[in-house]
């Protein structure tokens, strides 16, 4: 991505290195680790941050940005991209609450990586004030509206849905109609494994904040069940995975914040909530 834009020395020089973050374990885990090519993460980041923050092409940052919204981002590694420059991004394509015309696109892909790193900034991060008033920018600038673009619609809920504060009692938000409400019967693959993570951090985190008593919200259970109805091979085993964890997660099971990126050759078997890990089990 780098050599596309022709920018390697400006990017090695400027941005320099990219420390991994360190996450305090706490329960025990429940899958092995599992090797990741750090190197090639930092080498991601380091170039999807220098455009964010250095152009004000339009079409490089969109070409930037449909490539982020397809990576995984770690606890490890996301403190290296901000979400407050992607949330102005983001806004620089609304108006009044609404998307410009001819730029729901343009937004529904920095909607994206702004939902999936703001996620991970606040698990790691609860009770970063900086980060809860973004939330509450995002929440008093965004309008959760019918669209003709149901991939705009669906980022639009997600984002709220992520920038919701879950008070202790454990009442459930109409929120999470909304984002109901707002997810197709039929999304793209990528789509689904983003969506589905965004769901399981969100209510690991949700978990974390009220305490491992809460009850699994109707809404929340048609939304996995819409989000994950899709999908073949390596696809749907973790979508599978995902779906009992945030199910798991919503009934009390407490798990390490890694235990949220579950390894490729998981599977999950239908029935009473178990995971089956072929890394773990010797095979199938």
């Amino acid at each position: 991505m780098l050599e596309n834009f022709g920018c390697v020395p400006a990017v090695a020089g400027k941005a320099g290195h990219i420390p991994l973050a360190v996450i305090v374990a706490s329960p025990t885990r429940i899958f092995e680790e599992f090797s990741i090519d750090w190197d090639v993460c930092r080498a991601d980041i380091r170039c999807i941050s220098w455009v964010l923050d250095s152009t004000t092409d339009t079409d490089v940052i969109f070409s930037t940005v449909r490539f982020a919204a397809d990576m995984i981002w770690y606890p490890e590694t996301v403190e290296a991209l901000s979400p407050h420059i992607l949330a102005d991004h983001f806004l620089n394509c609304m108006l009044g609450g609404r998307v410009v015309a001819g730029k729901s696109e343009h937004a529904s892909s920095i909607g994206m990586v702004l939902a999936s790193v703001l996620s991970i900034h606040l698990s790691v991060e609860p009770g970063n004030q900086v980060l809860w008033n973004l939330c509450i920018r995002i929440h008093n600038h965004i309008k959760w509206t019918p669209s003709s673009d149901p991939t705009f619609l669906l980022v639009t809920a997600i984002l709220r849905f992520v920038a919701y504060a879950p008070a202790r009692s454990g009442n459930w938000p109409s929120i999470t109609l909304e984002l109901y409400n707002s997810i197709p019967h039929h999304l793209p693959a990528t789509h689904q494994l983003w969506l589905s993570r965004i769901m399981l951090q969100t209510i690991w985190r949700w978990n974390y904040a009220q305490g491992p008593t809460i009850a699994l919200n109707p809404f929340v259970i048609g939304s996995i069940r819409l989000a994950f109805s899709a999908g073949n091979g390596q696809t749907l085993a973790l979508l599978k995975t995902n779906c009992f964890l945030t199910m798991a997660i919503s009934l009390g099971l407490q798990v390490d914040i890694r235990d949220l990126y579950a390894p490729n050759d998981t599977c999950v078997v239908s029935g009473p909530f178990f995971f089956l890990s072929k890394s773990a089990h010797g095979g199938d």
